[in-house]
């Protein structure tokens, strides 16, 4: 296996650890609407559970999103570039991407450690330790890096195949 393959793998891993926690995700509000409606017992700890695998979900997938090229993005200016233009457009868009990713690993590292060294919890019943959901900050931002490099060596695509699967 090359070396440029290992950022793509870990990507791969991340999104489907997001997807099990998607799963998770949908069958803790199941059981949360169930309890609540039918069962008259509404869940203290559905909510705050949930917001916290939406996190996880969202960090854990942003550098497949990345490297499939799914995420949000202007097209019309990549698709009337030609040669030299486009490459440097395709440089200028990752070196973009390496900043702003590199900021988040750097600021999302002190939150965790001001949230380990504080020890900071969450204000419900569950105390959950907030370095926990913080950490998926910087894990995420990480594999937007290592994506964002391995793509700063690719050639430029053009628009993304829309039929391309995981």
């Amino acid at each position: 296996m090359s070396i440029s393959r290992i950022p793509v793998l870990l990507s791969r891993i991340a999104v489907h650890l997001a997807e099990i926690l998607l799963v998770v995700l949908m069958a803790i509000t199941v059981y949360a609407v169930v309890a609540r409606y039918l069962l008259n017992a509404p869940s203290l700890y559905a909510m705050e559970v949930c917001t916290y695998l939406l996190v996880a979900i969202s960090w854990l997938s942003i550098g497949w999103v990345h490297y499939e090229d799914r995420h949000i993005s202007v097209e019309f200016a990549p698709t009337k570039l030609k040669g030299m233009a486009k490459k440097i457009a395709h440089w200028v868009s990752e070196a973009t991407v390496l900043f702003f990713s590199s900021v988040l690993v750097w600021a999302g590292y002190n939150v965790v450690q001001t949230a380990i060294e504080k020890g900071y919890k969450s204000p419900s019943l569950l105390k959950v330790p907030l370095w926990i959901p913080y950490g998926f900050i910087p894990i995420g931002a990480g594999l937007l890096i290592l994506i964002s490099l391995t793509k700063f060596r690719s050639k430029p695509t053009s628009l993304p195949e829309a039929n391309r699967e995981i």
